[in-house]
C-alpha cells in the first residue's frame, strides 16, 4: 500500500516539474531568441511542442520555432511550425514588429472554414398550393383561398467543407406553419378551419461561399426531408340564414385542437435554394439566410380522406389535396474551425 501512494505521488511530482520545466525551458528559449542563439532555441522546445505547455504558451513556442527557423534559412521547417501555429490560433494576424520573412510566410496562407455548427431561429412563410378541392358531399358552393399563417423555424446547422469554398449544409429543424380556409357547403351551412402542422424538416444542401476577408455570400440548393409530427385544427361549423330548414340547421358544431394528423402524409420530399449574407468575427459566425422550399408531395393522404365517420358527419370538413411551398427568413449563429492551406509559395 505504501510503495503505490509513493509512486502515486512520485508520478504526480514528476508531472509537475516537467510541466514547471517545459515553462522553463519557454523562458530560457525566449532569452536564447534575443540573443541570437537560434539553434539553442529549438534544442530547448523540442521536447515542449506536444501538448505540454498551456495553448498561449504552446503559441509562443511555435512562434520562436518559425522566427528561429527563418533566420536559420532553414524555410520548409519554419512552414510546418506556421501551420501548426495557425491551426492553434486561426485568427492570429501579424504585428507590426514581425519578421519582414514571418509577414511573407503568414500571407502564403490561406485560412479556410473547414467545418461549422450552430443553431438557427426564423420566420416561416408558407404558401399552400390546392392541387384538387374537396367538399362533404362533393358539395363546395363557395370555397375560399387559404389565408396562410406565419409560422417559425429553429434548429441545428453544420456544414463541411468538400472542396475550396464548396461546403455541404445539413440542418435539423423544428417547423410550424398553418392555414384559416372558410368554406360553404350544400349552401345552407359555413365551416371555418384553422391548421396547424408541426414538422422535422431537414435540409440538405450544396452551398457555394464567395468570401471577402470577414465578410462572405452563399448561395446553395439541395434537397429536404419533412417528417410530419402533427396536425391539428380548430374547426367550427354552423348554420347560414338561408330560409332551408334542416334538423341540424340550427345547431352550430366547434373542435379545438382536433388531430387530424391521420388525414396527412406524415413524409415528404422538397426542393430548396438559398442565399445568405455572414459576418465573421472571433470564432463564430453569423448568417442571415433566405430560402425557398418548393413542396413535391400532396400533404394529405388520400386514402385516409373519410376514414373517421364521426368526424365527418359532425363537422363536415374534408381535407383538399394541397403541396406547400414555404419562404423562411433565418438567423443563424455557428461556431468555426479553420485549416490553415497552403494558397501560395
Amino acid at each position: 500500500m505504501k510503495t503505490t501512494i509513493y509512486t502515486i505521488l512520485f508520478l504526480s511530482i514528476s508531472c509537475q516539474v516537467f510541466s514547471q520545466s517545459c515553462e522553463q525551458k519557454l523562458e530560457d528559449a525566449k532569452r536564447a531568441w534575443f540573443n541570437a542563439q537560434f539553434r539553442e532555441v529549438e534544442n530547448l522546445l523540442s521536447g515542449c511542442l506536444n501538448g505540454e505547455l498551456a495553448k498561449d504558451d504552446r503559441f509562443d513556442a511555435y512562434k520562436l520555432m518559425v522566427d528561429s527557423k527563418l533566420l536559420l534559412n532553414e524555410e520548409a521547417e519554419a512552414d510546418i511550425y506556421m501551420e501548426k501555429l495557425l491551426s492553434l490560433d486561426p485568427n492570429y494576424q501579424p504585428r507590426e514588429v514581425d519578421l519582414a520573412e514571418f509577414k511573407q510566410l503568414y500571407n502564403s496562407y490561406d485560412l479556410r472554414n473547414k467545418y461549422s455548427f450552430g443553431i438557427s431561429a426564423g420566420v416561416l412563410i408558407p404558401d399552400y398550393v390546392i392541387i384538387h378541392q374537396h367538399s362533404f358531399s362533393g358539395q363546395a358552393i363557395q370555397p375560399s383561398d387559404y389565408e396562410e399563417i406565419t409560422g417559425y423555424s429553429i434548429g441545428l446547422n453544420g456544414s463541411y467543407e468538400l472542396l475550396k469554398s464548396l461546403y455541404g449544409d445539413v440542418s435539423i429543424l423544428f417547423q410550424k406553419r398553418g392555414f384559416k380556409q372558410e368554406e360553404v357547403i350544400m349552401n345552407f351551412r359555413t365551416i371555418t378551419s384553422t391548421q396547424h402542422d408541426y414538422l422535422l424538416s431537414v435540409p440538405i444542401q450544396l452551398k457555394y461561399l464567395i468570401r471577402m476577408k470577414k465578410v462572405g455570400f452563399l448561395i446553395g440548393g439541395g434537397y429536404a426531408f419533412d417528417y410530419l409530427i402533427r396536425t391539428e385544427a380548430d374547426i367550427d361549423h354552423w348554420p347560414l340564414n338561408t330560409g332551408i330548414l334542416f334538423a341540424a340547421n340550427g345547431v352550430v358544431y366547434s373542435a379545438e385542437a382536433y388531430d387530424l394528423t391521420y388525414q396527412q402524409t406524415r413524409f415528404s420530399n422538397n426542393w430548396i435554394v438559398s442565399g445568405a449574407a455572414q459576418y465573421q468575427f472571433s470564432q463564430f459566425l453569423v448568417q442571415l439566410e433566405f430560402s425557398y422550399m418548393r413542396g413535391l408531395t400532396n400533404q394529405v393522404n388520400s386514402a385516409a380522406r373519410y376514414d373517421n365517420q364521426e368526424f365527418l358527419d359532425t363537422y363536415a370538413y374534408v381535407p383538399d389535396d394541397y403541396k406547400v411551398n414555404s419562404y423562411t427568413i433565418s438567423l443563424k449563429l455557428l461556431k468555426y474551425f479553420s485549416k490553415p492551406y497552403k494558397a501560395r509559395l
